[in-house]
C-alpha cells in the first residue's frame, strides 16, 4: 500500500473515531438535562459529564419549589388550623394564597392599603411559614416575572399572613415577628374564615342566647372536622397572647401518630466496600475510574475530581472541584442548582424542605431538613455537634455548581402500618416552654413552634415540641402516655 493510500485510510479511521466520540458525548448530553455548553477550552472528560456545562441553570420546576413554604396553616372554618408540610403545592388554600401573591406582583408597585393585622381582631385565615428569611428578589423571580419588586414590600420575610374579606384577600408579610401593612388582592375569595374567638355564654357583654348561637356554630364547624392534628392560635386561648403564635393540639381527642425508625438503602445487604460503591454510583460519572477504601467504618471513593465519603446510617459527604470562570451565583439560581442536585440523589428516602440558608463568601449554603408523616424531623444538638451539621442536609453552591454536600445519612420509615393514638393538648407547648424558663411574657420572642420528630444518635426518634426562641432551637420530648 502506497504512502498516499495509508494517509487516506488513517484519515478515514480518524473521522470514524471522531464521529463515534461525538455520538458518545451527544448521548451523554441527552442523559444530563440542561447542559448548556461543552467547556472545550478547559476540556476534562469528567467535567463534560458531571457539571451541566457552563450555562446558568434557571430551572422553572426548581424555582417553583422556592415559593412553596415549609408549612402552611389554613383555617378550618372553626378555631383550628390544618397544618400541612407535604403535598402543599396541590392544596387549595395554598393555591389561593399563591394566586393572591401573584396578583400583587403583576400589579407592580403598591403601598400598603390597610393598617396592621392587629386591626382585624382575629387570627389570620392562612399562614405561609418559610422558616427562614426569604429574599424578596428571589421570591419575585420564582413567580416567573422579570419585573421589579412591588413598592412597599420588605427586603425579605419569613411568614406571610392572609385575611379573607368581602372584596379580596389582604396579605401581610412578617419579618422576625414584625408585621407589615396589608396589600389587597382584589376580587379573590376561597379562604375559610378563622373564628374570632372561642366564645362561651358566660362572657361579659354576650347574652345567653347569642352565646349559645355562636357556640352552636362553632360546634357544627368542629364536628365537621376529621380527627387529627391541628394548631390553634394562642390568642384564642388567652387574648393577651399573640395571634401569630400557634400551639399544636389533637382534635377531638387523639391523632394518628406513627412511630418511626432509622433506615438505609443498604439495609438487607452486607455493608462492604463493593455494596456501598454500587449504591453511591450515582455521584460519579465514570464508574471505572472510581477507587475506594475503608477505614474505621468510613468508606471513601474518589474518581479524580469528586470525593464521596460514607459512614453507614450516619454521614454522607460529597466534594467536587471548585469551579472557575463562571458568574457569581444569585440566590434563585443557586437554589435551583441545589434542588436539581438533590432531585438526582437516589440515596434520599424522605421528603425535605428548605429550612435556612447562609452566605459563605460568594458561595451559598442551603440547609434542608426531613419531613416524615407530615411532621418535621429535628436532629438533636448532640447529633448536630457530632456530625458538624447545622441541619439534616447542607448543600454548598459556588458559581452555580454544587461544591459540597453533607447529609445525615439516614432515612425513616414507620415501624408499623397501624398508627398509635396520641393526645396532644395545647398545654403541652406551654409546659415545654416553662421547662426552659419561657413565660407568657416572653412568647413574643418565639419565632416558630411545632410538633416534630426528635432524632438522636443512639435512641429511637420520638415525638417532641420544637421551638425557636431568641435565636436558639429548643427541642423538648413529649411525655409518653
Amino acid at each position: 500500500m502506497g504512502s498516499e493510500q495509508r494517509i487516506i485510510k488513517w484519515l478515514k479511521n480518524a473521522v470514524i473515531v471522531g464521529l463515534a466520540a461525538l455520538c458518545v458525548i451527544q448521548t451523554r448530553k441527552l442523559w444530563f438535562d440542561d447542559i448548556a455548553a461543552l467547556a472545550l477550552p478547559n476540556l476534562d472528560i469528567f467535567s463534560i459529564f458531571s457539571d451541566g456545562g457552563g450555562g446558568r441553570r434557571d430551572n422553572r420546576a426548581s424555582l417553583e419549589k422556592l415559593i412553596v413554604p415549609k408549612r402552611i396553616l389554613s383555617a378550618s372554618g372553626a378555631h383550628l388550623y390544618l397544618p400541612l408540610y407535604e403535598g402543599i403545592a396541590g392544596d387549595a388554600a395554598y393555591l389561593t394564597g399563591r394566586e393572591a401573591l401573584s396578583l400583587l406582583i403583576e400589579n407592580g408597585a403598591a403601598a400598603p392599603r390597610r393598617g396592621p393585622a392587629e386591626d382585624y381582631g382575629r387570627p389570620p385565615d392562612l399562614v405561609f411559614d418559610y422558616g427562614f428569611s426569604m429574599p424578596i428578589e428571589a421570591f419575585v423571580k420564582a413567580f416567573g416575572t422579570e419585573g421589579t419588586v412591588p413598592g412597599g414590600w420588605p427586603d425579605g420575610f419569613d411568614r406571610v399572613y392572609f385575611y379573607q374579606n368581602d372584596t379580596g384577600i389582604d396579605v401581610f408579610f412578617s419579618v422576625s415577628g414584625a408585621v407589615s401593612g396589608a396589600f389587597r388582592a382584589e376580587g379573590l375569595t376561597g379562604l375559610a374564615r378563622m373564628a374570632d374567638r372561642i366564645y362561651t355564654a358566660k362572657e361579659p357583654g354576650i347574652s345567653e342566647e347569642t352565646g349559645a348561637e355562636i357556640k352552636d356554630i362553632e360546634t357544627l364547624a368542629l364536628e365537621a372536622l376529621s380527627p387529627g392534628l391541628y394548631y390553634i392560635s394562642a390568642a384564642l386561648l388567652d387574648n393577651s397572647l399573640s395571634r401569630f403564635l400557634f400551639f399544636p393540639v389533637s382534635y377531638p381527642d387523639r391523632f394518628d401518630y406513627y412511630s418511626i425508625r432509622n433506615i438505609s438503602p443498604l439495609d438487607g445487604s452486607v455493608v462492604n466496600i463493593n455494596n456501598v460503591k454500587d449504591k453511591l454510583g450515582g455521584y460519579f460519572d465514570n464508574a471505572a475510574a472510581v477507587r475506594g477504601d475503608e477505614e474505621g467504618g468510613a468508606y471513601t471513593f474518589n474518581d479524580g475530581h469528586t470525593v464521596v465519603r460514607y459512614q453507614h446510617r450516619l454521614l454522607l459527604e460529597y466534594s467536587s472541584w471548585k469551579p472557575q470562570n463562571r458568574d457569581l451565583s444569585d440566590f434563585a439560581s443557586a437554589y435551583a442548582e441545589a434542588v436539581h442536585f438533590l432531585d438526582g440523589d437516589t440515596f434520599l428516602q424522605n421528603a425535605y424542605f428548605l429550612s435556612d440558608y447562609a452566605l459563605d463568601g460568594a458561595d451559598y449554603v442551603f440547609y434542608f431538613d426531613y419531613v416524615v408523616n407530615g411532621l418535621p424531623v429535628c436532629l438533636s444538638g448532640t447529633l448536630k455537634n457530632d456530625l458538624k451539621l447545622r441541619s439534616a442536609m447542607e448543600v454548598t453552591v459556588s458559581r452555580d455548581r454544587v461544591l459540597r454536600y453533607r447529609r445525615y445519612a439516614s432515612g425513616f420509615e414507620n415501624m408499623s402500618s397501624q398508627p398509635d393514638g396520641r393526645r396532644i393538648e395545647y398545654t403541652e407547648a406551654a409546659r415545654s416552654m416553662s421547662r426552659h424558663g419561657i413565660t407568657n411574657t416572653h412568647y413574643s420572642d418565639i419565632t416558630l413552634l411545632e410538633l416534630a420528630y426528635a432524632v438522636d444518635r443512639n435512641t429511637r426518634p420520638a415525638l417532641a415540641i420544637s421551638l425557636e426562641y431568641d435565636g436558639a432551637e429548643i427541642v423538648t420530648a413529649v411525655a409518653r402516655e
